[in-house]
């Protein structure tokens, strides 16, 4: 399985078998090499409608928040969270999302803006890869990122949405996040294969933008 980051929150992943899954693409065009196709996008906020994409052209399945999609042996359940600690007033709701990929699970955690209840850590601890809004201002902030990746005891954390060479956003630097972790794989690619990750678990994967 291969992992690409895009920005923010946008994540390429290439199964085994080639199946393509797009995880919160902000504009396709901008992100995608012309000639790309992608099989699964998921979106953890509602960025296609506001960028008003024409994703009929790349003949994708769009997997939406109220089902579980099984296929090809893909599994993909949504989760509702907010991004926010006032249950959406601010900033929304947000979707979590847990994928079942080449026997691997993976929660991808979007503009997560709160600390989950005890219900939905059990069901998404000890996942091998977590994807982790650390910047904070419209997400979990570094120090709250840390504190929860703790609970939910992953292999692998992958950190996302934070402030970083061309892509700021509205986000905070990584350092209040980094500076708490113990064990760091700096890759310095924007993307790498599963099987390339160090065995040393749990470790932070710093993937470049």
């Amino acid at each position: 399985m291969q992992i690409k980051w895009l920005g923010n929150s946008t994540f390429l992943i290439k199964t085994s078998l080639s199946k393509k899954i797009l995880i919160d693409p902000f504009t396709p065009l901008e992100l995608l090499d012309l000639d790309t196709t992608v099989d699964i996008i998921t979106f953890s906020k509602d960025f296609h409608k506001i960028s008003n994409f024409d994703l009929s052209k790349y003949g994708a399945k769009i997997v939406t928040r109220d089902e579980i999609y099984s296929e090809n042996n893909i599994k993909i359940k949504g989760y509702l969270s907010y991004s926010d600690a006032v249950e959406g007033l601010k900033r929304g709701k947000n979707y979590i999302y847990l994928y079942e990929i080449d026997g691997l699970r993976l929660c991808h955690l979007g503009y997560l803006g709160h600390f989950l209840n005890a219900e939905i850590i059990n069901t998404l601890k000890n996942v091998d890869v977590l994807f982790l809004p650390i910047g904070g201002n419209i997400c979990l902030n570094g120090s709250e990122s840390y504190k929860l990746s703790e609970l939910l005891t992953p292999k692998y954390i992958i950190p996302m949405c934070y402030k970083c060479d061309n892509c700021d956003f509205y986000f905070n630097g990584p350092l209040d996040y980094i500076s708490k972790c113990k064990n760091i794989f700096n890759t310095n690619t924007s993307e790498i294969n599963i099987k390339d990750f160090p065995n040393n678990t749990p470790l932070t994967v710093l993937l470049k933008h």
